[in-house]
């Protein structure tokens, strides 16, 4: 509502465990709070969640992931021009490790641009 101050909190998940195989690959097992399944997992009423899932569940980089988020958010554009250091700061890479393009070209545009499935 407009100049309403009333808003509703939900957990997402109710418990969360991490565990690592002897491979080295972690396993994260989520169990929702049955408050938020109703809005995260209705799949039936909300058919775009499958869509999004299905674009992202091979992705292998968290860049990978904000890259897809930002293309997504600005989808409507027919072209648009960012400037490198707000690209770093959409994706969440603002370490001096990628003050040199090549660097920051190397390791994450290339990463985020390759389909790892």
């Amino acid at each position: 509502k407009e100049n309403s101050q009333d808003f509703i909190v939900l957990s997402l998940f109710e418990k969360s465990k991490a565990e690592v195989a002897l491979n080295g690959q972690w396993t994260v097992k989520l169990k929702c709070t049955p408050s938020a399944m109703k809005y995260i997992f209705n799949v039936e009423n909300i058919g775009y969640i499958r869509y999004r899932l299905h674009n992202i569940l091979h992705l292998k980089s968290k860049y990978s992931y904000y890259m897809f988020l930002y293309l997504e958010h600005n989808g409507f554009r027919k072209s648009w021009i960012v400037d490198v250091l707000e690209l770093r700061g959409i994706l969440n890479c603002m370490d001096k490790t990628y003050d040199k393009y090549y660097i920051f070209n190397e390791q994450i545009l290339k990463k985020a641009q390759k389909i790892n499935y």
